[in-house]
């Protein structure tokens, strides 16, 4: 199979630049992380705080599985905290 030398020019700054924000988003987490907050409340108590904010009760906060695999689930309604952020006080607040 021919690959074109044109293809992998174009491709390699977008696969280093990717991985590039991948290492600092993990960095970040990382040094963070170890940070207490100063109000004590853990992810998934200040995410329902700022849910409740604005008003919405109906959404539902979870655990889930991994690492910074933080989402919402719009078809669900739920927001879905990795393990780390839903269960201790040490997140980013």
């Amino acid at each position: 199979m021919f690959l074109d030398p044109l293809y992998i020019i174009m491709i390699l700054p977008a696969l280093l630049l990717a991985i590039y924000a991948q290492i600092r988003v993990k960095a970040a987490f990382g040094r963070y992380s170890r940070m207490a907050t100063t109000t004590g409340l853990t992810g998934a108590m200040a995410a329902r705080k700022i849910l409740n904010a604005f008003g919405l009760h109906d959404v539902a906060v979870e655990v889930s599985g991994g690492w910074l695999s933080d989402h919402y689930d719009p078809g669900k309604r739920v927001l879905r905290l990795s393990s780390p952020v839903h269960k201790f006080g040490n997140v980013l607040c």
